[in-house]
């Protein structure tokens, strides 16, 4: 027997059984991008000037959506389905990560108009960030610092002050005197905003029609999210319009029902008609916010994408309103400073195909702390499978 046909015929034994009982479907994303940005000022000087192309944790998103993702489905009969998920990241520019801390990984089990989920899960809070962004996963997405939404942004270059409280440290190791009295730590949203995942999450999803209600939960003991959760409605109509409110909090099933914890709530949606998409969102944000405080903000989000033939045009701009003290401000040459922000970001993509395309933008950040003003530009070529 020819050794490539014995060789396939053993393979075969093994694939058969497990192609027999469940479908299993590999997909992923590879992307790789290049650019530059200048972040911050203090006193007039710039904190940080960079070109990066080849940064898998630097300002630019090499580590964005890339992913190797496997999906497994099983019909176990009565109209009940049996599903999994396991995803994980990896960068481009340094081909790590890949054996790092995974993504999503999740089991469930859905019917006609019921779907249960349980393990690290992104939340609808987290994916309905699709409805508004179209530069979701590049270096000139709208988040973190980019003042756009909530969440992670690597472009984030956070103070460090001394004990008392006078000099600034940035991400390159200069400093500068600034008479700063307060710089509080971020609050972590792990998961809880449009950045992460949720861990040890249990959820639950009912669907009438174009509605769809979804509540989840985190109720591990042993963690200090054991009382966190969320809860979404959203009503979509295919091609046409999409509404969502939600909210998650840290609290928010605790015996007091989130009275002492930290959350988060928006609503908004996503009109299309003819090649053209907008979308508008307004978000109450004490997790993940803009500025590195408890007190939070609230986001005004607009975004336009407009499709012609192969190419399509698009931008978000955004309103960031800080709930900043006066007595957690920084305080510079005798002045505290706020935290309000106006951000902007317009770009092109090219379709090479359904699956493959290239992109290309500005993103411009500016906020009443000179800090934390960004510009940057990039560009990148992005592939699924």
């Amino acid at each position: 027997m020819n050794r490539k046909v014995f060789v396939l015929a053993i393979a075969a034994t093994f694939m058969v059984p497990m192609t027999t009982y469940a479908d299993v479907k590999l997909s992923g994303t590879v992307q790789a991008e290049g650019g530059g940005a200048a972040i911050g000022q203090i006193n007039g000087e710039e904190v940080d000037t960079t070109t990066l192309s080849t940064d898998s944790y630097g300002a630019l998103a090499n580590a964005g959506p890339n992913h190797i993702r496997l999906d497994v489905d099983e019909k176990l009969g009565s109209g009940i389905t049996a599903f999994a998920r396991y995803r994980v990241p990896f960068h481009t520019t340094t081909n790590n990560g890949l054996g790092s801390a995974g993504q999503e990984a999740y089991v469930g089990l859905k019917a006609s108009v019921f779907q249960l989920r349980f393990g690290q899960l992104e939340t609808g809070y987290k994916t309905s960030k699709s409805f508004l962004d179209p530069f979701g996963g590049t270096a000139i997405q709208a988040r973190g610092t980019a003042g756009g939404m909530t969440g992670s942004n690597r472009l984030d270059i956070e103070a460090k002050a001394d004990p008392n409280g006078q000099v600034v440290t940035d991400a390159t190791g200069k400093t500068y005197t600034a008479n700063l009295k307060t710089v509080t730590a971020s609050t972590n949203h792990r998961g809880l905003a449009h950045g992460g995942e949720v861990k040890n999450a249990l959820e639950i999803a009912l669907q009438f029609g174009d509605f769809t209600a979804t509540m989840f939960g985190v109720f591990d003991e042993t963690t200090d999210m054991k009382s966190a959760g969320g809860l979404e409605l959203k009503y979509s109509q295919k091609d046409l319009f999409s509404f969502f409110v939600s909210a998650t909090g840290d609290e928010l099933f605790d015996q007091d029902f989130g009275s002492n914890g930290l959350l988060n709530w928006k609503v908004g949606g996503q009109f299309k008609m003819a090649g053209l998409s907008l979308g508008l969102q307004y978000e109450d944000a004490e997790l993940g916010a803009f500025d590195p405080n408890l007190s939070g903000g609230q986001y005004i989000m607009g975004s336009v994408d407009y499709m012609v033939g192969p190419v399509a045009i698009g931008g978000w701009v955004s309103q960031y309103s800080s709930d900043i003290q006066d007595g957690e401000k920084w305080v510079i040459n005798d002045e505290q400073i706020g935290e309000d922000a106006m951000n902007w970001a317009a770009g092109i993509k090219y379709f090479f195909s359904k699956r493959t395309l290239f992109y290309a933008g500005y993103l411009q950040s500016d906020s009443d702390n000179d800090y934390r003003d960004q510009s940057l530009y990039g560009a990148g070529i992005r592939h699924s499978f």
